[in-house]
């Protein structure tokens, strides 16, 4: 089967454009799955911050949750 320069350039335009497209799509799997592993270590530290908090200051924690509310 013999192709044509058009046609070869053409195709393998497609292969490339096809290429590109794959990997932009794993390396938005992986940036993805990064930043979701992140959020879930940040909630982590948040959750066992203040839980250490609320174990060394147990009637403190009252007063806390009033500062970060605000008055009324």
């Amino acid at each position: 089967m013999a192709m044509s320069w058009p046609e070869a350039i053409f195709y393998l335009g497609v292969l490339v454009l096809v290429t590109f497209l794959i990997s932009l799509f794993i390396v938005g799997t992986f940036d993805a799955r990064k930043n979701r592993l992140q959020a879930d270590q940040a909630e982590d530290l948040r959750q066992r911050s203040w839980t250490r908090l609320t174990r060394r200051h147990p009637g403190g924690i009252m007063t806390a949750d009033a500062e970060i509310s605000g008055p009324g």
